[in-house]
């Protein structure tokens, strides 16, 4: 499918970004917390997994409830497979449908979780991070809504990723970044109090010092 951008990505909205990411003292050290957890546990081991699982679930916020049997689903899927393997995206899928227990009524679909699940503990440069700041602007540059194929989600949102990141030349984490930071100012613009970001973005979008970069990320 040949993609173009309605709304193209300048380089000053993506260095804006990586700036004001810089400010984020607590995301910083989520991070290097991760990566660490990363190079202690680089399998998918039932153990190994389940530390990650909750990692990613308390520091991200992912709300998901079914911790443990997330792991054993994850080590089904991932337990074979080595640290040097190269992973396919649709491995994101894959996680992202957790199969219901007995007493459940519905499927639910992980997907936000899984991608952060794959971005911090496989690749983050091959695995961008899906969440609804990212597919919601993101959309908005594509020109159309995205991420919405029920069966290959993380593809309808990678591809038109991939392909911003084309235009602009940029490293992956930082048109997620972009991505992030944009949707989550724009929601907070809309109703400050009520925004489903977090204490230190508030505190960063609500801080005049950095009033011409929040401008130029949203310009």
């Amino acid at each position: 499918m040949t993609l173009s951008l309605a709304v193209p990505i300048h380089d000053r909205q993506v260095k804006a970004a990586c700036e004001l990411h810089s400010k984020l003292i607590q995301w910083h050290t989520t991070d290097k917390a991760l990566e660490a957890l990363k190079r202690a546990f680089p399998d998918w081991s039932l153990s190994s997994s389940l530390l990650k699982i909750a990692a990613i679930n308390q520091l991200y916020g992912t709300n998901l409830y079914a911790v443990g049997r997330m792991a054993s689903h994850v080590e089904q899927v991932l337990g074979a497979t080595p640290p040097s393997t190269r992973v396919e995206l649709a491995v994101v899928d894959r996680i992202a449908a957790l199969p219901k227990a007995p007493e459940q009524k519905r499927t639910w679909t992980h997907l936000s979780f899984a991608s952060k699940l794959c971005h911090f503990f496989i690749d983050g440069e091959r695995f961008p991070i899906y969440d609804s700041h990212a597919v919601r602007v993101l959309s908005t540059h594509v020109g159309k809504r995205i991420g919405r194929d029920a069966g290959n989600r993380y593809a309808d949102f990678t591809e038109p990723f991939f392909h911003a990141l084309s235009t602009i030349g940029c490293r992956p984490r930082e048109l997620d970044r972009y991505l992030w930071l944009r949707g989550s100012f724009e929601a907070w613009r809309k109703s400050p109090e009520k925004a489903p970001v977090n204490v230190e973005l508030k505190g960063l979008f609500g801080d005049q010092r950095f009033e011409t970069l929040l401008r130029e990320l949203s310009s």
